[in-house]
């Protein structure tokens, strides 16, 4: 933890008479703010204050930045659902929400009613519970399940998971496999999402009812709708989310992205296959760069080790530091701590204490968690890792740079989910609404006459840039899709993948998807 003399110097001007008194309710509030400055983890915050005195557990938040909001609390379930629509829309809900989970957690005389709040909050904040393989996240499943609802005549509020879950029984909605044929919640990795305790972000439930109403207004009202997210693509519908029979349109399915949307994310292997290059995937591509990315590690290991210097003084957290550090990949990614160690070390860095886990006991986890929370941009490193991925992917790509020209319409295919059957894109609370074609349509219209494209490779802050220019011989340029290189976990955390993103000249991609067609 940060020294307490330059706490509480910085607190002493924040109180008008100079001198902090840790009895006074409003300097407790301001001292919660300095602590914060000080990166004082909110458990550390709270436990604090509440060991000075009992004011303090009143104020957990600090309400110097925060006006009195009337209506929230944390002493029972509804009153922590009414919270969650009451700041719902505040740009700091985030900060309110962890200061009543953690009050309704630490509270001396917790009830039952606080600990119901507290697994609202739980479930608010963490919605992207451990998956198993395959298996939905939260968000992706309320936000896909409750268009499709309200596309399909139901209204609801979605207060929580049952609420959801009384429209598979009354048929509104349907899950399906890639046959289509009905798979019944029971038994489902999903069914947890259908339970009391189980709460859909109000943002997620605003964002449903906007995309309901602007599908409706270009399809209208849905019939037999289903939630085609089980199928992983393989159904005729392909990768829509949704898909029903639609009163002004007829059968098709819809692809959905919760709020400002984003394009198809291909693993670095298929990103590499898609252009004509030797698949890069897994072990096959780490094992083929392995010099580089040593060296990498190298870089990586030398800035860490000069930041842990930095941070702590600890003669036993530096010995268990320097035990554990490493120079090449493999060994770096494979080193494992201790649950002793890892206490140490946590502590004499000022890190929350984590809980003895599969992920948390790998000394590359502790690494990656300094970094972020004392340099989440890293300037040097990202000149460093900037360096080595040049190396790799500016090599790789000038190589294949006929192969990769071939592919650039295929590429921009797959990340605009061209596939089999015509579908619509909807995203941006409904703002965001393409017609996406199928590949035989597309193809038919969109030839080699027409289609042009051009491609660029470019150093980021997060990783390696792949920018795919798009646009028509008529029109000229369109959009661009950036599909960036990155470790995708976090800084030197597992081998690095891909995320796609897109800017668009026009205001969107009718130009070469074409207009609303069957």
């Amino acid at each position: 933890m940060t020294n307490l003399n330059n706490i509480l110097n910085d607190l002493s001007v924040r109180v008008k008479s100079g001198i902090p008194d840790l009895t006074n309710e409003q300097h407790l509030i301001k001292l919660f703010d300095v602590l914060k400055e000080h990166k004082w983890p909110i458990n550390a915050r709270v436990e604090l204050l509440q060991n000075l005195t009992e004011a303090g557990e009143k104020h957990y938040w600090p309400q110097t930045k925060l006006p009195y909001i009337e209506g929230i609390g944390y002493k029972s379930k509804e009153e922590a659902i009414k919270t969650l629509e009451l700041v719902d829309n505040r740009s700091d809900k985030k900060d309110i929400i962890e200061t009543l989970m953690n009050r309704a957690e630490f509270h001396n005389k917790q009830t039952q009613g606080m600990r119901d709040a507290h697994a609202v909050f739980k479930s608010y904040l963490a919605p992207q519970l451990k998956e198993a393989k395959g298996d939905t996240s939260s968000t992706t499943f309320y936000h896909e399940v409750m268009t499709g609802i309200l596309v399909g005549g139901g209204n609801s509020s979605f207060k929580d998971g049952e609420e959801v879950g009384k429209f598979f029984k009354n048929g509104t909605i349907k899950a399906v496999n890639a046959s289509l044929g009905t798979e019944p919640p029971k038994g489902q990795k999903w069914e947890r999402f259908l339970q009391k305790d189980s709460i859909p972000k109000p943002a997620l439930v605003s964002d449903a009812k906007n995309l309901s109403t602007r599908i409706k207004k270009e399809l209208g009202k849905g019939k037999n709708m289903m939630w085609t997210g089980p199928t992983n693509d393989g159904s005729k519908f392909g990768a829509a989310d949704i898909a029903g029979k639609f009163s002004g349109y007829g059968e098709v399915g819809i692809s959905l992205k919760a709020g400002v949307g984003q394009l198809k994310n291909l693993t670095l292997g298929t990103f590499t296959k898609i252009l004509g290059l030797k698949e890069l995937k897994g072990a096959e591509f780490l094992k083929k760069y392995n010099k580089n990315f040593n060296s990498m590690t190298k870089d990586w290991m030398k800035l860490i080790d000069g930041l842990f210097g930095r941070l702590t003084k600890d003669s036993d957290a530096k010995k268990i530091f320097k035990r554990h550090s490493k120079s090449t990949w493999d060994a770096y990614q494979k080193e494992i701590l201790t649950e002793e160690e890892l206490d140490i070390l946590t502590d004499a860095v000022g890190l929350p204490k984590m809980k003895y886990a599969a992920k948390t006991k790998k000394f590359k986890y502790f690494c990656r968690k300094i970094q972020e929370k004392n340099h989440p941009q890293w300037k040097e490193w990202q000149v460093k890792r900037g360096k080595h991925f040049n190396d790799i992917f500016s090599e790789m790509f000038a190589k294949e740079e006929n192969n990769i020209r071939q592919n650039l319409s295929t590429l921009f295919k797959r990340q605009l989910s061209v596939g089999k059957t015509s579908l619509f894109y909807a995203a941006k609370g409904g703002k965001t609404f393409w017609f996406i074609p199928s590949e035989k349509l597309y193809d038919k219209e969109m030839g080699p006459d027409k289609f042009i494209a051009d491609y660029e490779l470019q150093e980021s802050q997060a990783g390696y840039k792949f920018l795919l220019d798009v646009g028509t011989q008529e029109l000229g340029g369109i959009g661009t899709i950036i599909v960036e290189i990155r470790f995708a976990k976090g800084q030197m955390d597992g081998a690095p993948d891909v995320k796609s993103s897109y800017k668009l000249m026009t205001s969107d991609w009718s130009g070469l998807l074409g207009a609303f067609r069957k």
